[in-house]
């Protein structure tokens, strides 16, 4: 016992001094930007350099930095002109990919290029094309990556004679196909849902109920599985108990060969959310016994339900179950009246009106569960985020995940001038809040924590804009 205490204080002062003292800010240069027409996104990690996507008039750029967020190089992606044509990049260290959609007459194409040894991306393939007819539904081409980003799965539905016509395809590092998928499935009361996942042996996990995920909680839920021996989904409906779920969250245990479901749960389609659940599925298409933890919180302003709470991430633990993360999150439209005002000419008093979208992002929860589905704890991180007609660019959270915990990055807003601040949770469930000690240089910018990625064990990289500019903050343990 006394040992065991020793390694647990050892890891708390190593966590402690990771958080606390070897933190590194650095910007990368600015970039002239239009925000209404051009569009970026962060890459992540490439042979030890840190990969920006940038698309500023029609020309679009993946740009290159060191450790120090200083200028290394810039490649061209002629084959793309429009920005946000659902472009979609997963780097590597030793790989680096970009897909993207062109549509062309009554076509969309779903291409993918490689970043080659001397610097110029491969010419496009082709990996899947569907039709763009006139009230024709259609999903967008999705994406997933398996853990060791070795295996890539893209694919998409569209509706034909009242069937579901499914397409997916699983690639490689290489963009060679290894699974190639094309389905019909009955549409009556089939609903996909946004929630896909690929295992490192290329198993393909999609989810699936029988009621439109977005009119609330379901009480059928099924996981289409695919694996690359037999290269066809089966449609395995889970046990929920005659309980209805929301707020999906996926993850895949790879040691295990196993899929994770986890979301919030409730008595029935119509009833708010009471708790949190978990199940697995394993790709032998047996699910395990679903837990199901009926919980009680205690928020700000005296709610103790799981109102407007939203599933933002799930972990796998060591010792197994699984930690999820919520947030507390409304929209709210609202009319605002500047009172009444003098019309000139007329001698009348005329009150003017404007109508604001207001968005608010509250605490995050943190759910901590055993194998056994009860809680092992729980934890919350008060935060009060609001803003106006924004989108809530500049709220919400960003989130470093390491063998010692998690880093949660947000804005606090409470202050004359906002503070960039970070809260260390450990494994244990203990919270430490600082704030990130920024140079006067990063002071002048505003940073985006809801876009941070993380690029690597001990980094993430946040977007920072001011008027037309764009740069971005790597932030480093």
């Amino acid at each position: 016992m006394y040992c065991m205490k020793k390694i647990l204080l050892i890891v708390l002062i190593v966590f402690t001094g990771y958080a606390n003292f070897a933190q590194k800010t650095v910007l990368s240069e600015k970039t002239e930007i239009n925000f209404r027409n051009d569009d970026f996104a962060i890459i992540g990690k490439y042979k030890n350099l840190n990969a920006i996507y940038i698309n500023a008039n029609q020309k679009a750029e993946v740009v290159f930095y060191n450790s120090n967020m200083e200028f290394e190089k810039r490649i061209e992606l002629p084959f793309i002109k429009k920005a946000s044509a659902n472009i979609h990049f997963v780097s590597s260290k030793d790989g680096l990919l970009v897909f993207f959609e062109q549509k062309s007459a009554k076509k969309i194409n779903l291409f993918a290029s490689k970043l080659q040894e001397d610097t110029t991306f491969s010419s496009p393939i082709s990996l899947l094309e569907t039709t763009s007819a006139f009230l024709k539904e259609r999903a967008e081409f999705k994406f997933a990556h398996s853990e060791d980003k070795q295996k890539h799965l893209i694919y998409n539905y569209s509706e034909s004679n009242n069937q579901w016509e499914l397409q997916a395809v699983v690639v490689d590092k290489e963009l060679a196909i290894e699974t190639n998928i094309s389905q019909t499935i009955a549409q009556d009361n089939f609903y996909f849902l946004n929630e896909q996942a690929i295992s490192n042996n290329g198993t393909i996990y999609l989810t699936s109920s029988n009621r439109n995920p977005n009119k609330g909680s379901m009480e059928d839920l099924n996981v289409l599985i695919a694996t690359q021996s037999q290269p066809a989904f089966t449609i395995v409906q889970t046990n929920l108990n005659n309980h209805a779920v929301s707020d999906l969250q996926l993850i895949i245990d790879n040691k295990n060969n196993q899929l994770y479901v986890s979301g919030f749960f409730s008595d029935n389609k119509f009833s708010s959310p009471k708790g949190i659940f978990y199940l697995t599925v394993d790709e032998n298409k047996t699910q395990s016994t679903a837990h199901f933890t009926t919980l009680a919180l205690q928020l700000q302003n005296g709610i103790s339900d799981f109102r407007n709470l939203q599933m933002r991430a799930i972990s796998l633990k060591k010792e197994g179950g699984v930690e999820l993360i919520a947030e507390k999150f409304s929209q709210i439209t609202r009319t605002i009246s500047s009172g009444p005002v003098l019309t000139l000419g007329m001698n009348t008093m005329q009150e003017i009106t404007r109508t604001v979208q207001e968005y608010n992002y509250d605490e995050v929860i943190i759910f901590n569960l055993k194998t056994d589905g009860t809680l092992a704890w729980s934890q919350t991180l008060l935060k009060d985020q609001q803003t106006q007609d924004d989108g809530g660019i500049y709220s919400s959270f960003g989130l470093l995940e390491n063998k010692l915990g998690k880093v949660y990055i947000f804005n606090d807003m409470n202050t004359k001038n906002t503070r960039l601040m970070a809260c260390y949770a450990n494994n244990k469930g203990a919270l430490s809040i600082k704030e990130i000690q920024t140079t006067k240089e990063i002071d002048d910018w505003n940073v985006m924590p809801r876009s941070t990625k993380q690029i690597s064990a001990n980094e993430l990289m946040l977007p920072c804009v001011s008027k037309n500019q764009l740069c971005f903050l790597l932030i480093g343990y």
